[in-house]
């Protein structure tokens, strides 16, 4: 009885964790796809082109 609390502890620390990785993987690819559209967006703009 005295081991679940720290058992609970344990898991839901471990779940968080999961947690949070993935909401940084999609946050990463989130800014990456708003990165590149942004970049596709500066080259294709047409006073880049005009130069």
């Amino acid at each position: 009885m005295p081991c679940y609390p720290v058992v609970y502890w344990r898991l839901s620390r471990r779940n968080s964790d999961v947690m949070n990785f993935i909401a940084i993987h999609k946050l990463r690819k989130i800014l990456a796809f708003q990165l590149g559209r942004s970049m596709m967006a500066f080259i294709l703009s047409p006073r880049n082109s005009a130069q």
